[in-house]
């Protein structure tokens, strides 16, 4: 939406946006909000974390995004998750933060856009059903349906589990030389460990998808090897970080 230099300020101070913020300024807090609303998007940590939520949005209608729908979500977050989701991000990327609410002008509102976000990106991650074209493939190729680390790869969305920052900070030292699953090592924690569990339960929670019974039965299959063997674990790491990287000219830079 076009601003001009003669509309009410969207601050709310009730002056011409001229006399106000002016139209930079309202720009810059318009495309803060912006980032605020898509950062549970690129960061997973920021997404909610809580039974109350789950619970919800298991119920909670698919496909279908209203306001009160999302206010309901906000609600079922809850005091701690509420105060949790900001908190984490501002004292891990307090640089990042501090430039976003300068940029939003409103620490309030800058708070409450990244929580309704938040609870989107909760929404679509809950709801999301396993791709059909990965099905399809895994239906086909005895090979990959045979490695439980290639099955999971396949079914699990690798921007759940790392960030854009950890893909950027990733794709940087594959560039200096390190393999990728030295440079998934370095960036392993406790979080990633609970949650690359979590996601695991939910894809197998997805089992089976009665048009691809073989596709099904190989990640049923991986799943359970995945909790089984702490090298499948470890193997997952290093591909799901791989998958969420960005084309690269010389795969061969990859291979460890």
């Amino acid at each position: 939406m076009k601003i001009g230099r003669n509309d009410p300020c969207p601050c709310g101070s009730g002056a011409k946006v001229k006399r106000c913020c002016g139209v930079d300024g309202v720009r810059r807090s318009h495309e803060a909000l912006t980032d605020l609303f898509q950062l549970a998007a690129y960061f997973p940590r920021q997404r909610p974390a809580c039974e109350t939520f789950d619970a919800w949005a298991a119920d909670a209608p698919p496909d279908v995004l209203t306001r009160d729908l999302v206010e309901e979500g906000l609600f079922q977050l809850g005091p701690a998750e509420r105060a949790r989701i900001p908190a984490e991000f501002a004292d891990t990327y307090p640089e990042i933060w501090a430039s976003l609410l300068d940029d939003a002008g409103d620490a309030a509102a800058a708070t409450q856009m990244l929580l309704v976000g938040a609870v989107v990106a909760g929404l679509e991650e809950r709801h999301r059903e396993l791709d059909l074209l990965t099905l399809a493939i895994l239906e086909l190729d005895l090979e990959a349906r045979e490695d439980p680390v290639e099955s999971l790869a396949f079914a699990l969305n690798p921007d759940d589990l790392w960030s854009a920052i950890e893909v950027e900070n990733a794709t940087e030292s594959l560039d200096r030389g390190f393999p990728v699953a030295k440079v998934a090592d370095s960036l392993w924690s406790e979080w990633h460990e609970q949650r690359l569990a979590e996601l695991v339960r939910r894809v197998r929670g997805r089992l089976p998808v009665a048009e691809f019974p073989a596709a099904s039965s190989g990640i049923e299959a991986a799943c359970s090897a995945f909790e089984r063997d702490r090298r499948v674990r470890t193997r997952l790491r290093a591909e799901t970080l791989l998958d969420a990287l960005p084309p690269v000219d010389d795969p061969l830079r990859l291979v460890a």
